[in-house]
């Protein structure tokens, strides 16, 4: 009988973030199912709710969810219909996770107070 075990065990990191949606203003969509897979073997949804058209880049539905300190998403899962085209999308791709982490340690400095900031959404673009 024997035993492995590691000392080099560090907690996963975990940022206050929440996932938010965005499609530009002329290209209105509507996520029918979405997932962010997280690091730790959580998820997060990608909220559903309402038209999705707020113009590119900027978080249209978004939900807090689950605890407050998330990890990180490794993977997204998502369809949604494109209501200009009559038709869904769909996909399921594997996150930048070294990129976000990069990222999220180091913040932002927010456009109104010039002062570091942290990010606080994950955007999801729906485009064709």
């Amino acid at each position: 009988m024997f035993s492995l075990a590691s000392c080099q065990n560090k907690p996963m990191e975990k940022y206050e973030w929440i996932p938010a949606s965005s499609a530009p203003e002329i290209y209105p969509t509507n996520i029918y199912n979405g997932h962010f897979y997280l690091e730790d073997g959580g998820q997060v949804y990608i909220p559903t709710s309402g038209m999705n058209n707020t113009g590119w880049g900027y978080s249209g539905s978004f939900h807090s969810q689950g605890e407050d300190l998330k990890a990180l998403p490794i993977k997204l899962d998502i369809t949604w219909a494109s209501f200009l085209e009559n038709k869904f999308y769909t996909g399921s791709w594997d996150m930048p996770i070294d990129t976000l982490k990069t990222l999220f340690k180091k913040g932002t400095i927010g456009w109104r107070t010039n002062r570091p900031s942290t990010y606080s959404l994950i955007v999801v673009g729906c485009a064709p």
